[in-house]
This record gives C-alpha cells, sequence and structure tokens, in this order.
C-alpha cells in the first residue's frame, strides 16, 4: 500500500472576513472530499482571511495511482476561481 500525507498552501481571493474564509474553504474540502475521496483538514492559517493550509492524505495500491490523483488535485485546485493555489508539499509511505 502506499500513502501520500501532504499540505497545500491557498490564498482566498473574496475574504473580506474569517466568515467569508470559512464558508470558501468548506465548500473546497468538501468538493476535494467527495470528488477525490481523500482525509482533508483545514491544518494552518487559521487566524488569518486570506490564507488557509490544507492538510491531506490518501492511499492506493500503488505509486503511481496516488501521484495521478495528487496531480489532478492541484488542478482542481488551480481551476477555482475563488483561490491561488501557492503550493503542495507531500511525504510518501510504502507499507
Amino acid at each position: 500500500m502506499h500513502v501520500i500525507a501532504g499540505k497545500c498552501d491557498i490564498i482566498i481571493r473574496e475574504a473580506n472576513s474569517l466568515k467569508d474564509k470559512r464558508r470558501v474553504v468548506k465548500s473546497l474540502m468538501e468538493k476535494l472530499r467527495s470528488r477525490f475521496q481523500i482525509s482533508i483538514i483545514e491544518s494552518g492559517n487559521n487566524e488569518l482571511w486570506q490564507r488557509c493550509e490544507l492538510g491531506f492524505a490518501m492511499c492506493s495500491i500503488n505509486k503511481s495511482a496516488n501521484l495521478d490523483k495528487l496531480q489532478k488535485i492541484e488542478t482542481f485546485i488551480d481551476l477555482d476561481p475563488r483561490v491561488d493555489l501557492i503550493g503542495i508539499e507531500m511525504d510518501e509511505l510504502v507499507l
């Protein structure tokens, strides 16, 4: 089994308050969870209105399936007009 755990930093362009940020982040997390079957949480920058760090984890039988899914997740976030992706970091674990 191949596991990837990572985090991505994003900027929420339209957030003018924490309430605006939560609306965008909650929506994005639900879409990622349902579309890609990953575990995801808001893991950092909780006090900043326009910044967010999302932590995620996913597992698969092989490495290529996880890396393909990671690429699709990155593209999905890039295409969301409400946010700008700063970067994704990841760690791999093979069990």
